[in-house]
């Protein structure tokens, strides 16, 4: 008996098979070393590990490892996360589900920036959320990193200070989330904590 093979049944086959260019499995960027940031420590501390905008490609299960077990966390749909992680040698390995890991060195010392909290940050650092969004202003050291992440989504605001050293960072939150800034951040130094209103 011979089998006639139609377009239809052609294409019925190849879909059977995951050849159809939909379900065939694509390989998962691996992250981006340059826009992580992590917390100076050695063996036995604790080191936070940021993954700035972009940092993996997509929501997902990010996987953290700093040699003392492994650590999960999800990131947001603009491939930013947070995680504190155990560290025990050998830096920390980063991978998202299945991509290729990268190994981020841990700092274990700080080239010390004056990088001070100026009364705009103290007196009316963070506004009540609108639209989905608070706004952060404050004033630091001229021409640094700055970054607002918050704690309970792992999404993170990014911008510098201006040459005057004032910033403004628009940041996702509900009311009552905590909120942590950064300036100077790699490694990532003391935070000024906030709570949205």
């Amino acid at each position: 008996m011979r089998i006639r093979l139609t377009p239809l049944l052609t294409l019925l086959l190849l879909s059977a098979c995951g050849d159809d260019g939909v379900g065939v499995p694509q390989p998962v960027p691996i992250p981006k070393e340059f826009l992580m940031r992590g917390s100076i420590g050695g063996p036995g501390s604790t080191i936070r590990m940021v993954g700035l905008p972009g940092a993996v490609a997509r929501a997902g299960d990010v996987i953290l490892d700093g040699g003392a077990g492994e650590i999960l966390a999800r990131s947001t749909a603009l491939g930013s996360f947070m995680a504190d992680v155990p560290y025990a040698s050998g830096g920390i390995k980063i991978r998202l589900e299945t991509s290729e890991a990268i190994t981020y060195t841990v700092k274990t010392s700080v080239i010390m920036f004056i990088d001070t909290i100026g009364e705009d940050l103290e007196n009316a650092p963070i506004s009540p959320v609108v639209a989905g969004k608070t706004t952060i202003m404050g004033l630091t050291t001229a021409d640094r990193e700055v970054f607002a992440l918050n704690l309970r989504s792992a999404e993170v605001a990014l911008g510098a200070s201006d040459g005057a050293g004032h910033f403004t960072l628009e940041l996702p939150a509900q009311t009552g989330d905590a909120v942590m800034v950064y300036v100077n951040n790699d490694p990532l130094g003391d935070a000024w904590a906030l709570v949205v209103p």
